[in-house]
């Protein structure tokens, strides 16, 4: 139960921070003058990486140490919410939301494989589902505390909980977990790099084709060399995993029917 606790510290870093963001945007807008589809990019910033790091975290956990890499990835939120707090334009804003992004993605990832790792296979679900239920008690009370707070001190006071608990839970994880293996720096010089700029090439090329209109002045789904770069990467990214002996993201995983099925859910829910 310790483990879980300590866990959840850090889960609640990254739930508080992306819960809070939401209920502050109108105000963002108002302040910057800002359209819908700009103020949509102070969100994606935040996503993007978010969503691109989270397999690498995990690969590379692997190598440089799970805990290891959690302290890390607090380490650089905590520096993406100062440059939020004292961000003097919107584009400092939006590095600032970047970086954040950046630096929790691996929050998830690792917290469930160090359970998976150090939970008897009888214990497993229990385990996730204790640690994951910090997450909807976050997201509940999250957006009630930061309408209070922007209505009182503004809209940048949202992200001082985050950080406050992010430094916490930086000593937390670094005294109540052990590292189970050494860091091993030859595993990052035999790291499948050039997968990730294409996996990463993929995503963000796509997401720059769904709204355009703030990277190239094109309106959205009609830039069609960003969607042909998209295309270009991602069958690179397929064609490089199929020869690796030791892909960063092996392909056969996709064909495992409750990956698929669970895959198409967890989407779902979060489009829903």
């Amino acid at each position: 139960m310790r483990l879980l606790i300590i866990l959840m510290i850090p889960t609640v870093t990254m739930i508080l921070n992306a819960s809070t963001f939401g209920v502050a945007l109108p105000t963002i807008r108002a302040e910057y003058g800002i359209g819908a589809d700009v103020a949509a990019w102070l969100v994606t910033a935040y996503t993007l990486p978010f969503m691109m790091l989270m397999p690498l975290y995990g690969r590379l956990g692997d190598g440089l140490g799970k805990r290891n890499l959690i302290i890390l990835g607090l380490f650089v939120f905590a520096g993406g919410t100062m440059i939020v707090l004292t961000a003097p334009t919107l584009p400092w804003l939006l590095v600032g939301r970047t970086i954040q992004g950046a630096g929790v993605a691996g929050i998830a990832p690792l917290s469930m494989a160090i359970i998976a790792e150090r939970f008897d296979p009888s214990r497993r679900g229990q385990a996730m589902g204790t640690w994951n239920s910090v997450g909807p008690l976050v997201g509940i009370f999250g957006p009630l505390a930061a309408g209070f707070m922007i209505d009182y001190w503004g809209w940048r006071s949202i992200f001082l909980p985050a950080l406050g608990v992010a430094l916490i839970a930086i000593v937390v994880v670094y005294l109540g977990i052990p590292s189970l293996r050494k860091v091993r720096l030859s595993y990052l010089r035999n790291f499948d790099w050039l997968a990730v700029i294409f996996l990463g090439g993929t995503i963000t090329f796509f997401v720059f084709y769904l709204s355009s209109r703030v990277i190239t002045g094109v309106e959205p789904f009609r830039d069609w060399r960003l969607l042909l770069l998209s295309i270009l990467f991602a069958i690179g990214f397929v064609l490089r995993e199929r020869k690796r002996v030791d892909p960063f993201l092996d392909l056969a995983l996709f064909g495992n029917t409750s990956l698929r099925r669970a895959s198409f859910a967890s989407g779902l829910r979060m489009f829903t």
